[in-house]
């Protein structure tokens, strides 16, 4: 699908993935934190200590090394870019 007038894209050198696990960054974060339809939060001790409550796992926190989660993270950038093939 090409643009007029512009030449066409060239295939990215790489893709940079970044998003939050499972509670990493939880309301009240002392980074900040967004409250959605309201916007961008200052930090509140006592609201992360009542998300951290209510967690019912642990948090997900994802290792370089770890096997899982090296396949994990090929197969969502996969996805992403369309080369995704169960």
């Amino acid at each position: 699908m090409g643009r007029p007038h512009e030449p066409p894209m060239p295939e990215p050198l790489a893709y940079f993935f970044t998003w939050p696990t499972y509670w990493t960054w939880l309301p009240g974060d002392e980074r900040g934190w967004v409250e959605y339809g309201t916007g961008w939060q200052l930090p509140n001790p006592i609201r992360k200590r009542e998300a951290k409550a209510r967690m019912t796992e642990d948090a997900c926190i994802l290792d370089p090394n770890d096997v899982w989660s090296n396949r994990r993270l090929q197969t969502i950038a996969a996805f992403v870019v369309g080369d995704y093939m169960p």
